[in-house]
């Protein structure tokens, strides 16, 4: 951040080291980007093709377990088609292939590690709380294998 050519600095992950970045952006009378944080959102209208908003939803939040900072985490659903949405949604989670990553037909792999496991299933456990309903998912797999490293249903 200190090298005397960079001419803006950009800088996607948390908000202390966003802040951090900001500031030396600022010292330098630079111009800067941030994306701290966030979490992006999808946003689908009736008239879109379900196909591929599906298609690219599932892909938004399973990419990298999910585990990345641009993970497509919030969805919102025009209400005209709301239900058929999260049904075709839901009817895809279901059909996502779980498992090692050198298998060619799996589709997520394992989480990172077993804190990160945890974290996710807390988040699980407070969305229940919160009146969430869990459409699929939402455990542990150990089926087949797979109860070596932190495997879990989509969710």
């Amino acid at each position: 951040m200190d090298h005397p050519k960079i001419s803006k600095l950009a800088f996607t992950g948390s908000t202390e080291v966003g802040r951090e970045v900001g500031l030396a952006a600022a010292k330098k009378i630079i111009p800067s980007t941030l994306e701290l944080g966030g979490k992006s959102a999808n946003i689908f209208f009736d008239d879109c093709n379900i196909d591929h908003a599906i298609d690219g939803a599932i892909m938004g939040i399973l990419l990298s377990q999910g585990e990345v900072c641009y993970a497509g985490s919030r969805i919102f659903v025009q209400d005209t088609f709301y239900d058929k949405f999260v049904d075709a949604l839901i009817k895809q989670f279901n059909s996502v292939k779980v498992g090692h990553s050198m298998d060619p037909n799996t589709m997520m792999g394992a989480i990172v590690n077993e804190k990160q496991f945890k974290k996710i299933l807390e988040y699980v456990k407070i969305g229940e709380q919160e009146g969430c309903k869990i459409g699929c998912g939402g455990v542990r797999i150990i089926e087949n294998g797979l109860d070596k490293e932190y495997y879990m249903k989509p969710t």
